[in-house]
């Protein structure tokens, strides 16, 4: 007789190649997942089942909660519930206990095996004739446990019979031995109706018994394996299930870890990969710009064969974030290669599917072929070919990570990676020290550096316990959390500079380059002086050395047509070029605080002459320099030579003496370096892993601390980094997470909705840090914010935050006293006379009134390429909005004024208005708003913002779509400082508010603004669907105000 599993499991027979749609052969790398429904058999087997069944724990012969638990009283109640989990891969009961009136919730997993699981049948205690299920367990390595931290912190205000519970559920953990957990239900499982359990006992006690019970966790994902194919999978000993997998808030063990964390970024980059292979099958349009002297590539693509689900379905393709390319052309008369990379959107040039920037020497071809970037007018496009070249950089550092899980010396992190210990020591990171280093600890200056950082600001309560929170780290490792302006960035920068000036090395990461950028700037701000000395490390692909100025991959002759690029054109451009998303003069220290300008500097400078010394090695001719050089002085030589033009790349000696002399220098300014800042995902580098903190060039390594910023906007994978890397990890004594846990989670760029891939698809959105704090890690929570004003962040505080978040006094002047001009500005838009608007309101009403505002626009919700636009609010802000801003703004509106908008298409429709304006009415960039996703606003601020979230209606769920996401809309109003208006319609589906216990934030927030009389109907004409003609629509309108933003400023003294 078949095992029922091969007809559980039949949908594997009609499983697809993603790339070619045909059936599943060795080659194929990649397969989209079967989606079972909730609660079907197959999705009980794959994922937590249910629905769970109540229960009653059994200890020393006390059932928990007793059989007559509906006569306890209502604060000491307490529910227990068992059911199966994760049985095709990694079988185990799940066992939960919940105290509702305390809103907590705690739960504990075991490992099932085949002999360790035992159903007795029809027990008679007190008249009630029952099932009992027994699970035994040899050691605490086969449990797991959730919420545990959460229960001690709330100990005290649960009931003594509770207490006992949890202090016998510890005890699975804390004795060595055999363990064993007996459940006792209310009836027989055979008159069991409701819960799963009865469905899922043949599978672990019965006659169709999983082969899984007697093999590893996660056997068939683990030993890890980049290579292993979907072919190779539905030959695994254990029947793979092709179906999304669990993913909680904790791990049973370092197999499940491992296999989570790693299959993540593997299939994650297959699918980015066979994308993008897809993509370069086809050759796509581009028009050539000209921006300053670098070339830029517009491109629009054209159709191509995307991925593939199993039934067919398209899976949505997008560009990695970084890539770099070779691009040719074989038009006629328009024949050329060159090398470009993927750069960020520019106003300007918005509407086309993406632009690259070109790298190598221009092409005389294609610069022929270019337009003035500022001519808006249409331009004739060049078809193009692209060959793709992904970084493996990424990838391998995350691998790298999920491997190094086992290495012994990373044994004493695993406790809180996994979650499986509320018993951790306390760490006093001011003292504590590298395991090797065998110097003394000088408490005298740490105590004197300590006072110094405590004292260093007037600090809040908060924030000073964010700061002693060093001295007692439990587990080694601090959270500090906090919403925009609450001062996180300030404690990070003080705490760097306490752990450096007090002798340990420093590693300061980020998600992003502009997160590093920013964090660099603020550094030298406000340590001037060079006490604290930041060493910035570009991602490599951000990297270009001097030697690939003149591009190696000439494929023209150097003409007078074809002239070569000057030496520091590339070189200057690189460092440029991964500051596009973040370019100002607040940037400039971030770029001059870079590995490659310090050591050019200092070659130059001749700061570090006479400090290494070493032959110059001629691998091509096998000699070896007579006696050492001084290897700054000789890179010295080189540069002078590169600027007076006397440089000869061709003269492969002379390369070759560039190439060592540059690599020993940039190696030793490394290892000399006690505080490097730069990406999470480089902290893999070979230049800090080969170099930094190794105990080399008398530079003594007593001790690691990480500090990661937006942390909980980073993947768990790449936060784990600093605790992984081979290169420092056993030196690793702490790591400080700074983030908003209540903000945008990480990106996933992994296919979703009815194509995916991704086998645990809530792992890419977990944070480490979310992680640690919804388990009860402790967490300091900065409460006092500074930057927006006290009328617009009292909204998103009070539904998005816990209690107790206040704003700061300057947060409380009001625009009369700080911005008159604005206030003014903003009465006339809103048609209100300021004596009037005195009369009838208070001073803090009036402000309120202007400064957070609903503009009511009736409009029609239009969805187009898989967005949603709505252009009427497009129309009501530059009609009716947008002259009196630029009217009093003037150059400085597109510092001070920024749109944010909910999806791409909108983001579109605005840059088109904006194009508009530039080519009709002679406005140029900094006269206009800059505009951006909610997604790609978090970390920026702005005077002024008007939010777009392209919402209507309220009549069904999709009317909000996405912003149905109390994060999302959290971030779009936490951008503004002064003053933050939302464009809408009505929401007005009144009979729906009634059948939801919630309504979305942003339905809650329109319908607080009509109540404050905070809303103003500005009406106007619904345009046709398609949108014919709607910019012309658009109008132009004089104003004149009495007071201007230069004005205000001038007041203020800026």
């Amino acid at each position: 007789m078949a095992h029922p599993i091969c007809s559980i499991l039949s949908h594997r027979r009609s499983l697809a190649d993603a790339v070619t749609g045909n059936t599943i052969t060795p080659e194929t790398e990649l397969t989209a997942l079967h989606s079972p429904p909730p609660e079907s058999l197959l999705f009980n087997l794959t994922q937590t089942a249910g629905p769970s069944k109540p229960c009653s724990l059994v200890f020393n012969n006390e059932l928990f909660p007793s059989l007559h638990a509906s006569g306890d009283p209502a604060g000491s109640a307490f529910h227990t519930y068992i059911t199966f989990s994760d049985l095709l891969t990694l079988p185990h009961v799940r066992i939960e206990v919940h105290w509702p009136h305390l809103d907590l919730k705690i739960a504990v997993k075991v490992r099932i095996t085949e002999n360790n699981l035992r159903l007795v049948s029809d027990i008679t205690r007190q008249d009630l004739i029952a099932d009992e299920l027994a699970c035994t367990s040899s050691g605490s390595s086969r449990l797991s446990r959730e919420g545990f931290n959460n229960a001690a912190a709330k100990i005290n205000h649960l009931c003594v019979k509770s207490q006992r519970l949890i202090w016998h559920l510890r005890a699975l953990f804390d004795t060595d031995g055999p363990k064993a957990v007996r459940v006792r239900f209310f009836d027989t499982l055979a008159n069991d109706k409701s819960s799963c359990i009865p469905q899922l006992l043949p599978f672990v006690v019965g006659p169709h018994k999983l082969k899984s019970l007697s093999l590893p966790d996660h056997s068939q994902l683990v030993p890890l394996s980049v290579d292993r194919t979907p072919h190779e999978l539905l030959g695994a000993p254990a029947p793979f299930p092709f179906t999304p997998l669990s993913s909680g808030a904790t791990y049973i063990s370092i197999n499940d870890a491992q296999a989570q964390l790693f299959e993540c970024a593997r299939i994650t980059h297959v699918e980015q990969d066979l994308g993008l292979q897809q993509w370069s099958k086809v050759q796509h349009e581009a028009v050539a710009y000209e921006l300053g002297q670098f070339v830029i590539l517009a491109v629009t693509f054209k159709p191509f064969i995307p991925l593939r689900g199993s039934d067919g379905s398209s899976v949505a393709f997008r560009l990695p974030e970084r890539m770099s390319t070779k691009v040719c052309s074989q038009q006629a008369g328009l024949e050329f290669t060159c090398s470009a990379v993927l750069c960020p959107s520019m106003a300007m040039l918005e509407g086309y599917d993406a632009l690259f920037m070109v790298t190598s020497r221009v092409p005389y071809a294609l610069r022929t072929a270019c337009h003035d970037i500022h001519d808006l007018t249409l331009r004739a496009s060049i078809m193009v070919t692209f060959e793709p070249r992904i970084s493996h950089f990424t990838i391998s550092s995350q691998l790298s990570t999920a491997t190094s899980l086992r290495a012994p010396d990373v044994a004493r992190w695993l406790p809180l990676i996994l979650n499986q210990s509320p018993h951790l020591p306390y760490v006093d990171l001011a003292l504590k020290r590298a395991p090797d280093y065998r110097g003394t600890v000088d408490r005298r200056q740490i105590d004197r550096v300590y006072e110094m950082m405590l004292y260093w600001r007037k600090w809040n309560p908060e924030q000073l316990a964010a700061l002693r929170s060093i001295r007692c780290a439990m587990g080694g490792i601090i959270l500090i959390s906090g919403p925009a302006g609450t001062g996180k960035t300030l404690v990070q920068q003080i705490l760097c500079a306490f752990f450096y000036l007090i002798g340990l090395h420093v590693l300061v990461l980020a998600p992003a380059n502009s997160n590093v950028a920013d964090f660099v700037s603020k550094l030298h701000k406000n340590f001037p002086s060079g006490d604290v000395e930041a060493l910035r490390i570009f991602p490599r692909s951000a990297e270009t050395e001097l030697k690939d100025a003149v591009g190696q991959e000439v494929t023209e002759p150097i003409t007078p047509r074809n002239p070569a690029v000057p030496p520091t054109h590339l070189f200057e451009f690189e460092l440029v070029r991964s500051e596009v998303a973040a370019a100002g003069d607040k940037y400039s220290k971030g770029r001059e605080s870079g590995l490659q300008h310090r050591v050019l500097k200092a070659a130059r400078d001749g700061s570090l002459d006479g400090t290494l010394y070493q032959p110059i090695v001629d691998e091509k001719a096998g000699t070896t320099s007579d006696g050492k050089v001084d290897v700054w002085q000789e890179l010295r030589n080189c540069i002078e030579k590169c600027e007076r033009g006397e440089f000869d790349w061709q003269d492969e000696k002379l390369v070759n003496t560039y190439e060592q002399t540059y690599s020993a220098c940039k190696s030793q300014y490394v290892a000399r370096s006690r505080l490097i800042v730069t990406t999470t995902g480089n902290v893999h580098s070979p230049d800090i892993q080969e170099n930094w903190a190794q105990d080399m060039h008398g530079v003594m390594c007593k001790g690691v601390v990480a500090i990661l910023d937006e942390a909980c906007k980073d993947n768990e994978i790449d936060t784990l980094g600093p605790l992984m890397c081979p290169g420092f990890r056993s030196k690793v004594t702490g790591m400080i997470m700074v983030g908003d846990d209540r903000q945008l989670e990480p990106t996933d760029t992994s296919a979703k909705g009815r194509v995916s891939f991704s086998l645990f698809p809530g792992r890419s959105s977990m944070p480490f840090a979310t992680r640690l704090k919804s388990e009860g890690h402790p967490c300091v929570e900065l409460l006092e914010q500074h930057r927006m004003s006290v009328r617009i962040a009292d909204w998103p505080f009070s539904n998005f935050y816990p209690p107790g978040m206040r704003s700061s006094a300057n947060t409380y002047r009001t625009l009369r006293e700080k911005l008159p001009g604005l206030r003014e500005c903003l009465a006339k838009t809103l048609g209100k006379d300021l004596g009037h608007l005195s009369q009838l309101y208070s001073a803090a009403d009036e402000d309120d009134l202007l400064r957070s505002h609903y503009v009511q626009v009736e409009g029609r919700r239009v969805k187009r390429n898989l967005s949603t636009v709505v252009r009427e609010h497009i129309l009501a802000f530059f009609n009716k909005i947008f002259w009196d801003l630029h009217a009093y703004f003037g150059p400085e509106m597109h510092d001070n004024v920024t749109v944010i908008v909910a999806y791409k298409e909108a983001r579109f429709c605005w840059q088109q208005a904006l194009k508009h304006l530039m080519r009709v009415h002679k406005l140029t960039a900094r006269e206009l708003p800059s505009v951006m996703t909610i997604d790609s606003s978090q970390g920026t601020e702005a005077t002024i913002t008007i939010v777009d979230c392209s919402v209507q209606q309220y009549r069904k769920d999709s009317d909000i779509g996405f912003i149905d996401d109390d994060r999302r809309i959290n971030v779009a109003m936490t951008r503004a400082q002064e003053v933050r208006w939302f464009l809408g319609g009505s929401c007005s589906a009144h009979e729906r508010y009634s059948r939801r216990t919630k309504l979305p934030a942003y339905v809650r927030y329109r319908n607080h603004t009509d109540t404050r009389n905070n809303l103003s109907n500005f009406g106007g004409d619904i345009l046709p669907a398609d949108g014919v003609g709607w910019l012309e629509k658009l109008e132009k309108q004089d104003v004149s105000l009495q007071k201007t933003f230069a004005d205000d400023m001038r007041r203020l003294g800026r």
